[in-house]
């Protein structure tokens, strides 16, 4: 009998210090996406988005001797919206260009090949301030036009600093664009030639209708055009001053 008591409590000690089974936790459903990158590590940010203003628009200038009148007219007919200079509104040569959502690229290659502007790019920070800038320190432009023969066709710019920018197009030695600095002697001779023609009255177009087969010559001077296609009764100095700015072209052999 105490054999059997002694048993029965044994077996119930034993019971009790038996460890119990515990459940082991769920883990947590890990989200690669919601992870935190270690520290350093770049991360990809949503692009800005950009106003149409901005994405659609194009900066543009007339060539010298265009028409402000037929550019705008080409503009509105051709669905676009012409926008003055807002930094500059005195430099009418100069403006802004809506295009339709995602046809600005198509534009820039159109209004190019229209032939009235020497200037067709998308408008980027800085773009026109720059072309502004640029115009402002222009003291002479010089653009030929075509003729029935073999005339020479080019814009050339002179600015302030003595860097020139020329652009050959038909019947010249050297096609495309190029880029000189003028020699100090060559820059103080150019803006005495400029310092006579302040003295003198300008026509706006010395031209004779009747006379077809001439090739234009536009001068841009302190912020005055003129057109020459028919070379008389034109005041010395304006002749003086053409003649020295072609001059350098030809010493430079960019057109016999």
């Amino acid at each position: 009998m105490k054999h059997s008591i002694f048993a029965i409590a044994l077996l119930l000690f034993c019971s009790c210090i038996t460890p119990s089974k515990k459940e082991t936790p769920n883990k947590p459903v890990e989200h690669p996406e919601e992870s935190i990158p270690p520290q350093g590590t770049k991360t990809t940010q949503p692009l800005e988005k950009t106003t149409p203003s901005t994405t659609n628009n194009l900066v543009v200038q007339l060539k010298t001797g265009s028409s402000l009148e037929d550019a705008k007219a080409l503009i509105t007919n051709s669905g676009l919206t012409w926008k003055a200079n807002p930094l500059a509104p005195e430099y009418k040569s100069i403006a802004l260009v809506v295009t339709p959502n995602g046809q600005r690229e198509t534009w820039v290659q159109r209004l190019l090949q229209s032939n009235e502007f020497s200037t067709v790019v998308p408008q980027t920070k800085g773009t026109l301030e720059k072309l502004v800038n640029e115009t402002k320190n222009t003291l002479i432009s010089l653009r030929k036009t075509s003729c029935f023969g073999d005339c020479p066709v080019y814009t050339f710019r002179i600015f302030k600093d003595g860097a020139a920018k020329y652009q050959g197009d038909d019947f010249v030695t050297e096609k495309g664009n190029r880029t000189f600095q003028l020699t100090n002697e060559e820059l103080n001779k150019l803006l005495a030639l400029l310092s006579a023609t302040e003295a003198i009255t300008m026509e706006k177009k010395y031209d004779d209708p009747k006379i077809t087969d001439l090739s234009s010559t536009f001068i841009e001077v302190r912020n005055q055009q003129v057109q020459i296609r028919l070379w008389k009764d034109i005041p010395d100095p304006l002749i003086a001053l053409h003649e020295y700015t072609e001059g350098l072209l030809l010493q430079r052999k960019y057109f016999n």
